[in-house]
């Protein structure tokens, strides 16, 4: 994964988080009037509905889990780079700003933020 598609990602996950969310709502939603009412005629119908949602709640847990072990991944690896290599890698690839915006950002000039770009990008890829 590098490191647009962790950015992709990260807008996923979120994506996601709130999806479960909603299913969670769903779910809530569906027992506790399932709790307070008596067993309808036909109890397939409730059976069926938590099922589906139970179901569609353990594929989102798990699509989630594994956005989380590559976003883990990959945070360990930026962290692992000095300070400045680490602040313009976030900047630029993560925070999605455009050179200018990062260099103003760091207080440096331009020229000196496409060094720590181009040290971070390749100290980042140097141990994949």
């Amino acid at each position: 994964m590098d490191l647009k598609e962790y950015r992709d990602c990260k807008i996923e996950l979120r994506k996601r988080e709130e999806e479960l969310e909603r299913l969670r709502a769903s779910l809530f939603k569906i027992t506790s009037f399932a709790a307070g009412v008596p067993r309808s005629k036909n109890p397939k119908s409730f059976e069926d509905k938590m099922s589906y949602y139970l179901d569609k709640l353990d594929k989102h847990k798990e699509k989630l889990y594994e956005y989380i072990d590559e976003r883990m991944e990959i945070e360990t690896r930026i962290y692992m780079l000095p300070q400045k290599e680490r602040d313009a890698l976030i900047l630029y690839y993560v925070d999605g700003m455009t050179i200018e915006q990062a260099a103003e950002e760091m207080d440096c000039g331009v020229s000196t933020f496409k060094r720590y770009k181009r040290k971070a990008y390749k100290n980042f890829y140097k141990n994949t």
